[in-house]
């Protein structure tokens, strides 16, 4: 037994204690901050999509840059909903004092409004979030808003800015005749679009949107949106979305609607929220607790999948290592070949298992400091540290690995080379990845479906698949017999891999095949039965 603790020791020392490993668990927080620190970086120098518009029919420029401000003025109040949420969640100031339309959308009735003011606004032209969006900057939009939440609050706000703008429509009248065609049009704006030349407000010209003599009327005539960058679609999605509004505006008012019934019907909009059953519907808090709950799950199950298989190809790397330079017979001549293999797959599963509680050990830290002032980062933390899900986590991950690295260590104990082993490993490689991949927005939308169910029995799959129905409350029996058969499977396979490991790790010479790790157990278990 000495000789067992002396090999799980030594193997994981030999992983942990050195700067590859130390630097690792403190480069990954970093690269975090990096992309947190690139988004951020990002979101502060992205400038607005500027586009010109030539309308030869004289009927859509207009509804493009109305557009264009509906789209800021949108932006601008889901800010403000967002800001003013936060605070009400936090306790630092009472949003039903704000009054309409001001306090965040309610999610029944007439959006932001309370019953008398819904009735009021039903019997205007627009009913909805237009309404209230067009109420909000009529009473003086954020300057407004930001007002009356410092006669609410008691201490000093965060501040409040106004979001960028995602589109501009600028004016550049290049002289182009009236007949002039796209290609035409594209070849005199492109040195705008590359940056070569600036526009008069400076900055680059994304694209131009040409809307032909015709168009509307014709459907064979298509509005042309020129552009030099292919990749980026938001222009003409934006564009597609305005003038197809103005499209069936037009054929209301034809068929004999009349225009205040038009923007009436265009403006309803239906507000429905998913409540998990058995929770009021208007607490706050526990909606918010329950979003974090359903994205859980999500990335324990990621970091299960690919930390076992990672943990599991270290194992098979240092077995052919050892292997290949001798130094299994010095640890052989130690210990025997059984507890050397128990040994890796304990010390191995040991060394998976450290940076993740080390991360969340950094992790729960930094939502405790948070949490102290933030009710969200405190939300986070009571769910994390009170989730079923992180033992079961934690369990899954154990019996996963040991499932993938006692295949990974048979395989290793029979190849003489990396590439030997890669092509005995990616077949399994593919049978995992491939259905759990393809499988997991099935388990997801179904969580208790019938290829969910299946999935939890199959050792291969259960693992990530009870990570992901857990908190879909299956039925307790299937939690129980899914863990018991993927326990079990991963004890035989751990057996049946022991017998190829003691065959094939002083073995060389020879191409290692599915056929001859059989034979080796089948040699294995006839040796011992003398």
């Amino acid at each position: 037994m000495s000789g067992l603790f002396e090999i799980i020791s030594h193997e994981y020392r030999k992983y942990v204690f050195t700067r590859g490993f130390i630097a690792f668990l403190f480069l990954i927080p970093l690269g975090m901050a990096v992309g947190l620190g690139v988004a951020f970086l990002q979101e502060a120098t992205e400038t607005a999509k500027t586009f010109v518009i030539i309308d030869r029919t004289g009927d859509y420029q207009e509804t493009i840059a109305e557009a264009v401000e509906t789209d800021r003025q949108e932006r601008v109040l889901r800010r403000w909903d967002d800001f003013v949420t936060g605070l009400a969640t936090a306790g630092i100031v009472d949003a039903d004092a704000l009054g309409y339309p001001f306090r965040p959308e309610a999610d029944s009735g007439a959006p932001g409004m309370p019953d008398a003011e819904a009735i009021a606004a039903s019997m205007t032209s627009s009913v909805g979030p237009s309404a209230r969006r067009e109420a909000f900057f009529e009473a003086g939009g954020l300057e407004e808003g930001r007002r009356r939440l410092s006669e609410l609050a008691s201490a000093d706000l965060p501040k409040i800015e106004e979001p960028k703008l995602r589109y501009r429509v600028v004016e550049l009248d290049l002289g182009l005749g009236a007949d002039a065609g796209a290609e035409e049009i594209g070849t005199a704006y492109a040195p705008y679009m590359r940056g070569d030349e600036d526009l008069p407000d400076g900055g680059r010209l994304t694209g131009v949107v040409l809307i032909p003599q015709g168009f509307g009327d014709d459907p064979e005539i298509s509005a042309v949106y020129l552009t030099d960058n292919l990749n980026d679609t938001g222009i003409a999605g934006f564009v597609r979305g305005a003038v197809s509004e103005n499209l069936r505006t037009r054929a209301f008012l034809e068929a004999g609607v009349s225009e205040a019934e038009v923007v009436r019907i265009t403006g309803l909009s239906a507000s429905v929220r998913t409540v998990k059953a058995g929770t009021q519907e208007g607490d706050e808090a526990q909606n918010q607790r329950d979003q974090i709950e359903r994205f859980l799950p999500f990335g324990l199950a990621y970091v299960l999948f690919f930390g076992a298989f990672s943990v599991g190809s270290m194992l098979l790397t240092n077995t052919i290592e050892e292997k290949s330079n001798k130094i299994v017979e010095m640890l052989l001549s130690s210990v025997s070949a059984g507890q050397l293999m128990i040994g890796k797959l304990i010390a191995l599963a040991l060394v998976g298992l450290t940076p993740m509680v080390f991360f969340a050990a950094v992790g729960i830290a930094i939502l405790s400091v948070f949490g102290a002032g933030d009710e969200f980062f405190g939300l986070v933390l009571d769910v994390v540290t009170g989730s079923p899900l992180v033992p079961f986590f934690f369990l899954y991950f154990v019996l996963g690995y040991l499932l993938i690295g006692a295949v990974y260590l048979g395989i290793g104990a029979m190849c003489e080379t990396i590439q030997d082993a890669q092509n005995l490993s990616t077949p399994l490689t593919f049978l995992v990845l491939l259905p759990t991949f393809a499988f997991v927005g099935i388990i997801v939308d179904d969580p208790n479906g019938v290829i969910a169910r299946v999935l939890t029995f199959i050792p291969l799959y259960s693992h990530v698949t009870m990570m992901l129905r857990l908190s879909a409350n299956p039925p307790v029996w299937e939690i129980i017999a899914g863990t018991a058969i993927l326990a079990g499977s991963a004890l035989l396979l751990i057996g049946f891999m022991g017998r190829i490991y003691r065959a094939g790790i002083l073995q060389s010479g020879g191409k290692a095949t599915f056929k001859g790790m059989l034979d080796a157990a089948r040699t294995s278990r006839e040796n011992a039965a003398r």
